[in-house]
Order: structure tokens, then sequence, then C-alpha cells
């Protein structure tokens, strides 16, 4: 997996900030590619669309953002009280901007689905990314294991996302971002469907907003990871990251798109276990995600060793490094009318069934789940101004569709003469959204 920075390599007529800025983001995905290699089976390559190099975007502008999308990552700089910060600084945001790119890689079809819980999968393995990328470093660990004791669900620089950029936004925005830094894993969230929450909140509640509810699932990994860990070395913290790395890829790689994303992944995580590890790590697995309400305590049980071995062939497939071959996801016509456009237009609903947990969330009595929750994602879209909609669709009684100049989604005509919602990319920013 090729990367490639943008820009000169550092010499003498360069300024110390460019140096810092260069090498930190190429030792950060240096480190974000050994971790990946250590856990995927087999080659993987990028994305189709991005080719076979990454292209690191140091600095593509001002604000307070970072960014991946199929023709690279790229990095911002803002200002605050004076200071100038630049995201490609941060090893932290640099892993997680590479974690979407590797999350793309390893599958595609996630990028195109819209729903709440799939759109925060892709945050959260951000977010664990920047953690396994950081546990690659044997003094960061002995660090770690210092600061917290050996109990790794103490906050501690490997929870914490983003310190650098979150002291920034503070500055202006206060409750958009935590204390000390954009996210931090050892929190409190519980899981609640994402369709019961707000769509915005202060950062120090849990809402529906992709980098705000992608704390539940980065949570329970790094809980699960804190169970597994003993000994207090770094050897061991070490291993305990691989570990926890390779089933994590493979059950990424083998769960279908539904509505119930964060439990169907948790449950092929254990399906994974028992493949990999005999089970070893199953008790672990159950108590993160049972303790996080990804699982309830009903669905863990319900998860016998007869029901995980049913998924045996998809994840011994997978882990012998072969594709696998998915129907094509269902594309559910949204209403223009609802938003104020002129025509309806298509979105890529998570329709599929999962394989491991009901489809529908315990007392739950909802059967129209995908369409409710497409519709869900798209009106959180609209409401925070991640859509370009074309001005051929724009009616007087759509006033809120200013001209958009950053955004993550965009309706287009396709082929076929319908137009059909796109994701463009996915953004860090918690100021702004998105890059044209």
């Amino acid at each position: 997996m090729p990367v490639v920075i943008e820009g000169s390599v550092p010499g003498a007529f360069h300024s110390s900030d460019y140096k810092l800025r260069y090498w930190s983001a190429a030792d950060a995905a240096r480190r974000t590619i050994d971790w990946v290699k250590e856990a995927v089976p087999g080659e993987l390559k990028w994305h189709k669309d991005v080719g076979r190099k990454l292209t690191v975007h140091l600095d593509d502008g001002e604000r307070f953002n970072a960014w991946y999308n199929r023709t690279g990552v790229y990095f911002f700089h803002g200002t605050a009280n004076n200071q100038t910060i630049y995201s490609a600084e941060s090893p932290d945001i640099v892993s997680h901007e590479m974690g979407h790119a590797v999350l793309d890689a390893i599958n595609p079809r996630l990028f195109g689905v819209n729903d709440p819980q799939v759109y925060a999968f892709h945050e959260a393995f951000g977010d664990i990314s920047s953690m396994l990328s950081s546990l690659t470093v044997d003094g960061f660990c002995s660090a770690v294991i210092f600061d917290t004791g050996g109990d790794l669900k103490k906050s501690s620089r490997l929870s914490r996302t983003g310190e650098q950029m979150a002291w920034a936004l503070r500055r202006s925005r206060p409750h958009k971002v935590e204390q000390t830094c954009l996210r931090d894993a050892a929190n409190e969230f519980y899981y609640m469907d994402p369709m019961t929450l707000p769509l915005r909140a202060p950062a120090v509640q849990l809402c529906a907003e992709e980098h705000s509810f992608s704390r539940v699932f980065s949570a329970a990994f790094l809980d699960a990871l804190a169970e597994t860990f003993y000994g207090n070395t770094v050897e061991r913290l070490q291993d305990s990251a691989k570990e926890m790395a390779k089933i994590l890829v493979a059950a990424v790689a083998a769960t279908p798109m539904s509505t119930r994303h964060f439990a169907d992944v948790a449950a092929h995580m254990l399906a994974v276990d028992r493949v990999m590890y005999s089970g070893s790590h199953s008790v672990e697995l159950r108590a993160a995600f049972v303790d996080r309400g990804i699982l309830s305590l009903s669905e863990s049980s319900e998860l016998t060793q007869a029901v995980l071995d049913s998924g045996t062939e998809a994840i011994e497939r997978v882990i012998g490094a072969e594709t696998l071959e998915w129907p094509e996801l269902s594309a559910m016509p949204m209403p223009g009318a609802r938003y104020g456009l002129r025509e309806n237009f298509l979105v890529i609903a998570p329709s599929e069934p999962p394989r491991f947990v009901n489809p529908v969330p315990p007392n739950g009595d909802d059967e129209n789940r995908p369409q409710r929750a497409a519709t869900f994602f798209v009106d959180s879209l609209f409401s925070q101004g991640e859509i370009r909609v074309p001005d051929e669709l724009i009616t007087e009684k759509s006033p809120m569709y200013r001209q958009i100049e950053s955004y993550t989604h965009e309706i287009v005509r396709a082929a076929s003469g319908l137009y059909e919602l796109r994701r463009v990319g996915f953004d860090d920013s918690n100021e702004g959204k998105g890059h044209p």
C-alpha cells in the first residue's frame, strides 16, 4: 500500500515547521501501514479510484479539518490565539484519516451506504487506527503503561485523539469538542439507537452525529484491548494490539451492510476469534460489547458456538485473503419534495440482513429500518449542510440550499438519467464540513 507525500522532501532550505509537518505525517503514515500489514491477510490495495499510491496533501488550505476522499488524504491549517495549527502535524489525525483509506480498501461498500451507524463506524475505525498505529512504537507503549498503571481504560495518550486541534477549536467553539481532545475512547458512553438521539449535542453528550456516536464503538474496542492486556510489558501490549487488529479487520471484511452494523461487527469479532484463536478472547470481547450496550445481554447469550460457527465459511475465506462476493445494495427512492427539491433521488440503503444478530434491536418493532435509517441519515446531512444540490433541483421552497462550498455528499445525475446521492469523502472537522 504505497503512500506518497505531496511536496518536496525537506532539505536545508526548508523551514523547521515544514520539516516537522512532513516527517510527522510520514512517520504516522508509515506506522499506520505497519499495523495494517500485520493485520490484513494477503496483499491489500487502495480503492481502485485512489490508484496504486495514496497521496498525502500536507496543507490544502485554511480550516480546522482533515479529510479523506478517493483522491487522497488532505490536511489543513487554522489559527487560534495567534497560533497556527496544522492538522498534518498530529500523528493521531494523520493515522485517523489513513484509517478511512484503509477501511475503504478493506470494505469499499461502507463508503456509499446511507446509515448513521455505518458512517459512525468509519469514524470509529479511524480512531482505532490511531490507537493501533501508536502502539507500534515501543516508547509510546512504555509511557502508556506507566501513565495508566497498566489499566488501559484510563484516559491517556492512547485513548485521546487530536489534542492540539481540540485546543484550537475550544478557543472559538468550546462545546464542540471534549475538554482535552477531539474524542476520548476512555469514556462512559453507552449505545442507544442513533435514530432516537438528537442530530447535534455538546461534546459531553452522545448524539447521532458521526464523530460523536463513533465514541461508543471505539470505547468498546479500547475496553476489549484493556481486558486482553496483562503482564504490563511492552511486548504483551503489542501482541494484544496485533491480535485485536486481526480480529477487527477480518470482521469488518465479512460483515453485511445492515442497520445493526455495530452489533453485527461485534458478533463477527466473536466469530473471527473462534476461527483464529479458538475463542480465547471471547470473554473479554463479550464483556466489552455488552458493557457498552452494543450487544444486549440476551443477544450475547444467543451467540452460541453453533451460531458463530454458522459464519465460519465466510470468515475463513476472508482470513484466506479471498474477496467475498456481495449482491448489489438496494437503491431506495427519496422524495425530493421532502427537502424542497424538484425531483426525487436515489440513496443506497443498509438493506442486507445481519449475519449473526436480529435485524431489529431488542425490544424494537420497526420492520422498515433500512428505509427509516436512510431517511434519518439524509435528513441529518441536509440539516447540517453536508449535501451539495445542483441548481436545477432547487426551488423557492428550498432556501436552505445556499451555495455550499464544502460538503461530504452531493446529488448528481447518473448515466441512467436519475438523480443519486453520492458520498464525496470523510472529514474529521468539528468546525466546517468537507472539502469540495
